[in-house]
């Protein structure tokens, strides 16, 4: 037989005389389950709209159902089993995630597609081209392993880079087409002494929040489940071009504000939404029943989050993006990271209201945003440049 290869091998083989039984006390916290058969088992995890899980599986594919091999001194005919499983799915992703931490794979090589050959593993889809065939013929996937969490939890070695997003969520914070309308907004209120500023600025702010975060989640979802093969390819073009598109009509807009023609300014939202969001605040405002007031407020608030995206939307779906490849898992840090994107969004929206609450005068605000405008727009252009390298560097 030929010399056994070691492709990223990283515990010995695992020889239990039961047909499954309990991983020693060394790793009490997983349940390792091996069962004795001639069958070769390649568990297989991908997600849909994933060019390389395509690649993966044409090797898969070409891959014999019977394969002649010599194991432990006998020939033996092994059939060839492919367990599929999509790491989108919360039970596999416990299962992907156990793996990860029992075999130990680096940091590198925990991603998608990989497929595991016994404790063995073969991370994207050029080593599963490369190598699978090989190791199988070498016999290194005899019998089924299943591996599992029992005790603790399995350590998120892919934990979101949780300080990005926040910083991220604040450049989208301090947003003209957002602060502007929290003014334009506030500035109404003062006019009315029957209202309480304070307590209908945060009405107004939790709407905008819950609208941004249920946004995020639900724009994640629809990207997850693609299931276009050329997907990725397609989105990664596209996502370069309004990247670039973007930092173009940022460094004009900065120019423009600069030179304080605010009218000549793109990147806003459209005069006709503008004017409708204006005139719905000014209804809003018309009610004197701080009852009925407060909740409309939030209503408003959803209202104007969802008209907004336009504006503030390119930001927050690029991160979408970026959140999506570098965590593709619909787990806790994905949530979490949107609740934290949400917070940072609405943490200088929070600031203005206080400001305005404890008597600062509207025009005062409103002229300090205006005078930070070019810088936030340079700021807005340098994002989307950092952005279009990570999508090529990274997709």
């Amino acid at each position: 037989m030929d010399e056994e290869i070691l492709l990223n091998r990283q515990k010995d083989d695992i020889n239990v005389p039961g047909i499954s039984e309990q991983a020693d006390a060394e790793q009490k916290k997983y349940i390792v389950t091996y069962n004795k058969t001639d069958d070769t088992e390649l568990i297989y995890f991908f997600l849909p709209s994933c060019e390389d899980c395509s690649k993966a599986e044409k090797a898969l594919a070409e891959l014999p159902s019977v394969i002649k091999l010599e194991h432990r001194g006998r020939i033996i005919y092994s059939n060839i089993k492919i367990v599929k499983l999509n790491a989108g799915e919360e039970e596999n992703l416990a299962q992907l995630k156990a793996r990860f931490e029992y075999l130990n794979v680096p940091t590198e090589d925990q991603q998608v597609p990989i497929v595991f050959l016994g404790n063995t593993w073969f991370s994207g889809s050029e080593s599963i081209q490369s190598n699978l065939k090989t190791a199988i013929l070498n016999g290194q996937g005899i019998g089924t392993v299943k591996i599992l969490m029992s005790e603790s939890q399995v350590s998120d070695t892919g934990v979101l880079n949780f300080l990005s997003v926040f910083l991220t969520g604040l450049l989208n914070g301090i947003n003209p087409c957002s602060l502007s309308m929290l003014i334009f907004f506030l500035s109404v209120l003062v006019a009315n002494e029957n209202i309480k500023l304070f307590p209908a600025g945060m009405s107004f702010i939790i709407g905008k929040f819950l609208a941004f975060v249920l946004l995020g989640t639900l724009f994640y979802q629809l990207f997850l489940k693609v299931n276009i093969n050329w997907f990725q390819t397609v989105s990664k073009i596209i996502l370069v071009c309004i990247g670039i598109a973007l930092i173009i009509l940022n460094i004009r807009d900065y120019f423009a504000a600069k030179g304080e023609k605010y009218n000549k300014i793109l990147l806003q939202l459209p005069e006709r939404l503008r004017k409708f969001d204006h005139s719905l605040i000014k209804a809003v405002s018309a009610i004197s029943d701080n009852k009925v007031f407060i909740p409309v407020c939030f209503i408003l608030g959803v209202l104007i989050a969802a008209g907004e995206f336009l504006c503030t939307g390119q930001i927050y779906l690029a991160t979408i993006v970026l959140m999506l490849r570098k965590n593709p898992y619909p787990d806790f840090n994905v949530l979490f990271s949107f609740i934290l994107y949400g917070i940072a969004f609405i943490l200088p929206l929070f600031i203005i209201t206080v400001l305005l609450s404890k008597g600062r005068a509207v025009f005062e605000v409103s002229e300090t945003v205006r005078e930070k405008m070019p810088l936030i727009k340079l700021f807005n252009a340098l994002f989307f440049l950092i952005f279009i390298i990570l999508v090529i560097v990274v997709f």
